[in-house]
């Protein structure tokens, strides 16, 4: 079995786990990186863009603190988003949904609790800073739950000639991932702090 940059090759029976083993240690790689990248973007450009819109940005605590979460919870999404397609391609679609369903369940029971004790925008930012660790940590469990991928991370893990082969194989088309996938976010989650912050 060989992982190529465009296409495939032929593939014999059963799972080669050196090649998932590898796969999944690039793709942390992959995704820390692109995570630290929206995070530093999130904090320059997106902190400017933030300061046109609310008057005296640095001033106002509650836009500063909601901010800071929401940041973090940037970082978070993007920096464990490899259990997603990994635990999709396990074939566990039903706990993918599943963990979509309890952290969104999160999402609304520490927003509407926290918006009663007054919290307003911080209450946004908080409960979707909690539900996004809520569904990282239940995506993990479920990956972790495969005892022979573990152990095949672990084994192939010191390979350093094959893992800086297998990222240059898989960045090629990685990058434009990313970028999507950090539009999408942005298009998504960024809209919720934008309404609380006009809606107060």
């Amino acid at each position: 079995d060989k992982l190529m940059e465009n296409g495939y090759s032929t593939c014999t029976k059963g799972v080669n786990y050196k090649l998932a083993s590898q796969i999944v240690i690039q793709s942390k790689k992959m995704f820390l990186l692109i995570a630290v990248f929206s995070t530093i973007f999130a904090l320059t450009v997106g902190t400017i863009y933030m300061s046109s819109l609310v008057d005296n940005l640095f001033d106002n605590q509650q836009v500063l603190i909601s901010w800071g979460l929401f940041i973090v919870a940037i970082f978070i999404n993007i920096r464990y988003k490899f259990y997603t397609p990994l635990i999709q391609g396990m074939g566990l679609m039903y706990e993918y949904y599943k963990s979509i369903a309890i952290s969104n369940i999160v999402l609304i029971f520490i927003s509407v609790t926290l918006l009663e004790f007054g919290y307003k925008l911080i209450a946004v930012s908080a409960a979707f800073l909690i539900s996004s660790i809520v569904n990282r940590i239940i995506t993990a469990k479920y990956f972790n739950s495969d005892m022979k991928i573990c152990n095949a991370v672990r084994s192939f893990s010191h390979d350093s000639t094959g893992l800086r082969r297998y990222f240059k194989t898989i960045w090629k088309n990685s990058w434009r991932l990313g970028l999507s996938s950090i539009g999408a976010f942005l298009t998504l989650k960024a809209s919720t702090l934008f309404c609380a912050s006009y809606l107060g």
